[in-house]
């Protein structure tokens, strides 16, 4: 998992890997106002965004998610949101509803150690396959909120980008 904001410094934003580069890129110079709901394709079906304007609820209201294809570049445009997360990583997870086949989504029960992220507008959060998530939370539920969520497919987290190597010649 990774927090940022749009209005990093640009010594900040050459630490992410190209693509995520382009993510950011795309959320600061693209004027949401009067982009209705929907999925909007970038590169066919490696990256995509799709507008939500969905109604926040209680961290006990929302399931745990993951992915396996995507990565998540969730961009807070209006309101605040609170993201719930915790790594996949734990022996406490238990899928309840599997639709990763099919849809790129899996539901889980039985996390602990959730951590709640904090965004404002102009906020955005990269979440890797291995990240659970509950997105669209807040304290008390209720609060409309407009966000962009960019998927783009894991593979290209590594397109020209290679490991340096750790011997020295």
């Amino acid at each position: 998992m990774i927090i940022g904001d749009i209005r990093m410094t640009q010594e900040e934003e050459e630490a992410f890997v190209p693509v995520i580069r382009q993510a950011i890129n795309y959320f600061r110079t693209t004027n949401f106002t009067n982009i209705e709901p929907g999925k909007y394709e970038i590169q066919g079906e490696d990256i995509f965004v799709m507008i939500q304007n969905p109604t926040t609820v209680t961290q006990s209201e929302q399931k745990m998610e993951g992915h396996e294809k995507y990565v998540d570049v969730q961009f807070l445009i209006e309101g605040e949101e609170e993201i719930i997360y915790i790594s996949r990583k734990t022996e406490d997870t238990i899928i309840t509803e599997d639709y990763i086949e099919n849809k790129d989504i899996a539901f889980y029960d039985q996390v602990g150690h959730e951590i709640a992220v904090p965004l404002i507008p102009g906020m955005f959060i990269v979440l890797f396959p291995s990240d659970l998530h509950r997105p669209v939370c807040s304290k008390t539920g209720g609060a409309k909120i407009k966000k962009a969520v960019m998927k783009i497919n894991k593979v290209l987290l590594f397109d020209g980008w290679f490991p340096v190597s750790s011997s020295r010649e």
